[in-house]
């Protein structure tokens, strides 16, 4: 639901033909994505959300010879995908950084033990600066920072 809120806001003219749940199955999701883009020809992309929907939506792009006619985006680790951007399937990719995930995660509890968080209250994260949560309906929230971002250029600098 966040992706289809904010889509419609910054970028209406994007219609969204159909969701699928692979869950961590590739196999599944490669099927999926050759189903969608051939029941829908005129599909421009595929965003697949998961480290295994990624490498499943790439493969089903290739194996029907679409690749640069289709953007496939996502996220997944990069052992998975490398070889979509060795072909062009893919351009970037990204994944949360687990190292700054991790490191935010125990100063979030350590500043919460604390008593030093509260909504709309900044704390210190460490190296990672200040943090300031926000409320919804039922929790109080501290989003990670920015994720890595996988290309062409840096994918081989990773291995895991």
């Amino acid at each position: 639901e966040g992706i289809k809120a904010r889509l419609a806001a910054e970028h209406p003219g994007i219609n969204i033909v159909t969701t699928v749940e692979s869950g961590e199955d590739q196999q599944l999701a490669m099927n999926q994505t050759k189903d969608i883009l051939r029941a829908y020809p005129d599909v421009k992309g595929v965003f697949a959300i998961t480290t295994a929907a990624l490498p499943g939506a790439a493969q089903a792009v290739e194996s029907l010879g679409l690749t640069g006619d289709i953007a496939v985006v996502g996220n997944s680790t990069p052992n998975a995908i490398k070889q979509y951007f060795e072909t062009g399937t893919l351009t970037s990719a990204v994944l949360w950084n687990p190292i700054d995930h991790g490191y935010l995660t125990v100063y979030s509890a350590l500043a919460l033990a604390r008593g030093e968080v509260s909504d709309g209250e900044a704390y210190d994260a460490g190296r990672l600066g200040d943090y300031t949560p926000a409320s919804d309906a039922t929790s109080l929230l501290v989003t990670l920072s920015a994720p890595l971002v996988f290309t062409s250029d840096n994918i081989d600098d990773f291995d895991f």
